[in-house]
């Protein structure tokens, strides 16, 4: 079947957009940060949604590789994109998808359809490792294959 599903699963909030047009719909707070070892990792253990700012320290790469307690529910590619909704993740036999971006996991390898560049790539990427290792203790980057590079 074809489910939404958060890029993080979270046992209090799940991704939605609404009147405000933020990510939670203005209706809870958010913790952005560009470290996930510090602010991600924070805010998860205080049961906060988190975001990672991909506009300093840590980048898209990073987020994949994160352990659990370090995964962030949202991926933001700039400051500006906190004012946009948060697009779907949806999830149709093991395949992936936010905006025009997919992805899936196969042997161990993340596979995805889009723009390196794209955040919905990551997006996409993330949510397919995260299903495929939902319980990381060392961060560890897996094999990468990007089919526009192809």
């Amino acid at each position: 079947g074809s489910d939404r599903v958060p890029l993080r699963e979270s046992p209090r909030l799940r991704p939605r957009s609404g009147p405000a047009g933020s990510p939670l719909g203005g209706q809870a707070a958010l913790v952005g940060w560009d470290r996930i070892d510090t602010g991600t990792l924070g805010g998860n253990r205080a049961g906060m949604a988190t975001a990672l700012l991909l506009t300093g320290v840590d980048t898209a790469e990073n987020a994949l590789a994160a352990v659990t307690d370090e995964r962030p529910m949202y991926l933001f590619s700039d400051l500006g994109q906190l004012h946009q909704p948060y697009p779907d993740i949806t999830e149709k036999d093991g395949v992936y998808t936010s905006g025009g971006s997919r992805a899936n996991v196969e042997d161990g390898v993340v596979i995805m359809g889009g723009a390196r560049e794209d955040v919905h790539t990551w997006r996409a990427g993330c949510a397919a490792w995260w299903a495929a290792s939902p319980l990381q203790r060392t961060a560890s980057l897996p094999p990468l294959r990007f089919l526009d590079e192809e």
